[in-house]
């Protein structure tokens, strides 16, 4: 597995490559936009990119949009920031995940792991049906019923993943940690909270409502016990390609 680290701190991209590198994997690390777009040139195919926001040139955010205009390799983003706006950005911007600098090793091997384990997986084939929306599930594309036409809804990795997800299993209250290990991780683990809610909401206004109602509604603490969780409401229907 080729990693592309694009990290313009000296010392830390050193520490990576080596802690990377250490796991098996393969690594080229760059500082800055202008090295990575030289490495796109050389035709350099990566499984997945670890891209600092703060970049001496130009920002990671502008990098992964141009990384967005050829591939759907997975990108985290490594930054300082946590705040919800600067999550929105960046998963706006076309990213999958990111890590909140400074990091720990375990949290970080674990996105890494989990992002190229989710684009590893085997498609299943299929169609979904719910509502104004049908869900390729062998193509991971969404599509919104307008008039008679059908129109292209472009999703994240990580939202397509939440919404079919919820389609699978229609009806049925799925707290927040069994989303989180479906998503991220088997256990859940080293996931910002904050990143499910911002993606259900971004998801949220993708997919609009159907016939004036919401696809899925927040269910409280005392319907389901612990932490909350959604609901999909609108019937949903399989069918094959």
């Amino acid at each position: 597995m080729l990693i592309v680290l694009v990290e313009d701190d000296e010392i830390l991209r050193r520490d990576m490559v080596e802690i990377l590198t250490r796991r098996d994997y393969q690594v080229k690390a760059v500082k800055s936009y202008k090295e990575a777009e030289k490495a796109f040139m050389e035709g350099i195919e990566a499984d997945l990119y670890l891209i600092d926001v703060m970049l001496p040139d130009k920002s990671g955010f502008v990098l992964c949009q141009r990384i967005r205009t050829f591939c759907d390799t997975p990108i985290i983003f490594l930054t300082v920031c946590s705040d919800e706006a600067s999550v929105v950005k960046g998963l706006d911007m076309g990213g999958d995940d990111y890590v909140t600098k400074p990091f720990r090793v375990a949290e970080l091997l674990s996105r890494i792991s989990d992002n190229l384990r989710r684009v590893g997986r085997k498609e299943e084939e299929g169609i979904l049906l719910s509502g104004d929306l049908k869900l390729c599930r062998e193509s991971h594309k969404l599509f919104r019923r307008q008039g008679e036409k059908w129109g292209e809804v472009k999703l994240s990795k990580t939202e397509w993943m939440l919404l079919e997800y919820m389609m699978l299993h229609q009806g049925r209250v799925l707290k927040r940690e069994q989303i989180l290990a479906h998503i991220w991780d088997e256990q859940g683990n080293f996931v910002e909270d904050n990143t499910l809610s911002v993606t259900l909401s971004r998801l949220r206004k993708k997919v609009g409502d159907y016939e004036n109602q919401p696809y899925w509604d927040v269910v409280c603490v005392c319907v389901c016990g612990g932490g909350g969780g959604y609901r999909y409401l609108v019937q949903v229907q399989e069918a094959g390609l």
